[in-house]
């Protein structure tokens, strides 16, 4: 599943939309901000060990797609600006800007 997410403008408050639930017997693990530009850039390989993926989009005005190695400009998830996604699927994410870089900031969730 995929649940998206905003950070507030006016400092760092996150409005989520869905609900997230901590799952027994997993670490968080901090993941180098990922840059991303006009050509398909990897964001996180696949994983079997991945519960979850969360990333933002820390650009104020830029939006990016997320999505698997097909992903263009045109085609995949679009994550807005200042907004972000996770997904729990345990394959590779790619992702692409719909204009200058952008960087995605990441942690995940591993058995």
């Amino acid at each position: 599943g995929i649940t998206l997410f905003s950070l507030s403008p006016s400092g760092p408050r996150w409005r989520v939309v869905g609900r997230v639930e901590a799952q027994g017997g997993t670490y968080l693990l901090s993941i180098a901000d990922v840059t991303l530009s006009g050509a398909r850039d990897l964001i996180d390989a696949r994983s079997l060990g991945r519960v979850s993926l969360a990333c933002t989009n820390t650009n104020g005005t830029v939006h990016a797609r997320v999505g698997d190695i097909a992903i263009t400009t045109s085609r995949g998830l679009q994550v807005r600006a200042t907004t972000g996604f996770t997904t729990d699927s345990q394959d590779a994410v790619y992702g692409i800007t719909e204009g200058a870089d952008v960087v995605m900031s990441c942690t995940k969730e591993t058995r």
